[in-house]
Parts: C-alpha cells; structure tokens; sequence
C-alpha cells in the first residue's frame, strides 16, 4: 500500500509501508539459518535499519510504517543522520516497556537467562516445525476447535473475535508466532524485570565495558528522538497495555497524532478486518497530504 520509491536501476522498488518491516522479516530469517545472528538481540536491529535504509537510497521525504517493538527508536535516537532522513515515523502499537502487560507471555520471561538457553538453546528461538503445520492445518481448522485456538491467540494478545476471520486461522498460525532469536528474547526478559530501554544486558562488567565502554547497558534516551511521530494503539492489548503507552508517548518530542482504538488487540493492526478503516486509510491520506 502507499506510493512506490522509484530507485536507479540496480535498486528495487519498495512500498513505504515496508521499508522499516522488511529488516525484521530479515532478521527472522537470519534468526534461523546464521549462527551468528543469534548472539545478537534487539539493539542489534536498529543497525540492520540502518544498513537497509542507506543501502536503499531512501529519499529525505519518504514515511516508512513500523509496528515491531523498539528497533525504530533505537535506530532513531542512536543515528541522527538517519533520522533526518525520515520524514514521518508511523507507529503501530509500540512498546519500550512492559510494566502493566497483562499477558501471560510476560511470566515467560521471568525465567533466569541460563535456564532460558537450557530449554531453548542460543540460536533460534521458536522456528516453525511439522507440528506447527499439523496444527495449523488439521486441528484449527476444524469447526469445533477454531474458537479454542483462536482463544489461545486472544489470551496472549488480548480479546477481539468479532474482527478476526475465523476462516484465515491455519494461515495466523502457520506464519504466527514469528522465529527470532534467542538472544532476542533475552533482551525482552530485560526489558520485563528492568523496567527500562536500554541496551542489551552482557551479564557483567566486563563484556558490558568490551560493547559499550561502560559498566552498565546504556538507556536508549526517546527524548532524543527528532522524527515525527504518530502512534496508533489499542485499548484491549494486553501486551501492549495503554498505560505503557502513555508512558512512551509522554517522551516522544514530535508526537504530531495519536488514536488509541479502544477494542483493538495487539494483532488487530495485522488482522484485524476493521484494519483499513481504523489504521490504514489515515496512514495513506497523511503520506498524500504531506506529498502535496
């Protein structure tokens, strides 16, 4: 959706609304195929936005969309000079902290980092198997069972049936929850027990002092952020709860919109069959309005 960036002839074209997703995407499959990849969390990602914006000669009046937690902020506020190259930042249900989230991932992460790697290893974290597809294809999409697993969705992300296609539910779970990498995940346990943005926790002293020059993981300061922001999120998210959103929303210097949509789950910005109406046709009708 939105316009198309016409780049040289050794460039692809890219739809705006893609341009910040696309790293994660990325990311996810780095996740599963390069060893590397796993020894890195989400302070890494802001790096690969940066990498993929520049390699994309993205033009000074493009609006980039970026519903994924943190990397924008962190890309933002660590790199000035990408940052003047963004001409609005559309956020859709972001998330710093999880301080109020009432899903039960955030009991999850509570779990001590080495017992996190004794059960999941230090690669890939959650990559799609058989079962998966089994239960994707042959138990949810039988009639009787479709409500328990769309209610397992819900009870992770929040309560909204009524604007979910109960009919699309093998594919939501044969796409969804995405891989990442462990390291990642780690990096949101941070998140849960600090109650703080900042850079990923190396466990002491001194492999902090080897990455960052300091004892302690550096906070990730949004007060520096110098992009125009506008915010979409909902009322009924339980991961991303309206009041760790107000929190967000009380340091962002250029927030220039805001709706919070009152049912609107965590998914519904993906899912939700409302979507266009809610989110999307205000996305569009700024990026033309601030073309003209």
């Amino acid at each position: 959706m939105g316009q198309s960036v016409i780049l040289p002839p050794q460039r692809r074209q890219i739809s705006p609304i893609l341009t910040i997703v696309a790293p994660l995407h990325t990311w996810a499959q780095c996740a599963s195929s390069v060893s590397s990849c796993m020894e890195q969390g989400v302070q890494h990602y802001h790096s690969h936005q940066q990498y993929s914006l520049q390699e994309l000669l993205l033009p000074p009046d493009l609006q980039p969309s970026h519903p994924l937690w943190g990397g924008g902020f962190i890309a933002f506020s660590t790199y000035p000079n990408l940052a003047e190259r963004i001409k609005t930042f559309y956020a859709l249900a972001p998330i710093t902290t999880l301080k109020h989230s009432k899903s039960p991932l955030k009991k999850f992460f509570l779990f001590p980092p080495f017992l996190f790697k004794i059960i999941f290893g230090n690669k890939a974290f959650y990559p799609h198997n058989y079962f998966d597809n089994i239960l994707a294809n042959e138990v949810c999409t039988r009639e009787k069972l479709e409500a328990l697993c769309s209610n397992a969705i819900f009870l992770h992300f929040g309560f909204d049936q009524k604007n979910l296609n109960m009919s699309r539910m093998d594919v939501y779970l044969s796409h969804n929850p995405e891989k990442t990498s462990v390291q990642n995940m780690l990096h949101w346990s941070q998140a849960v027990k600090s109650d703080k943005f900042q850079a990923f926790d190396w466990g002491n002293p001194v492999q902090n002092m080897r990455h960052y020059h300091q004892p302690t993981p550096p906070d990730c300061h949004l007060t520096d952020i110098n992009v125009p922001i506008a915010v979409w999120e909902g009322g009924n998210n339980w991961v991303a709860d309206p009041h760790d959103v107000d929190r967000l929303l009380s340091k962002f210097p250029k927030l220039i919109y805001h709706k919070r949509i009152p049912s609107y789950n965590h998914m519904d910005f993906v899912w939700g069959l409302n979507a266009p109406q809610e989110v999307y046709n205000k996305i569009v009708s700024m990026i033309e309005k601030d073309k003209n």
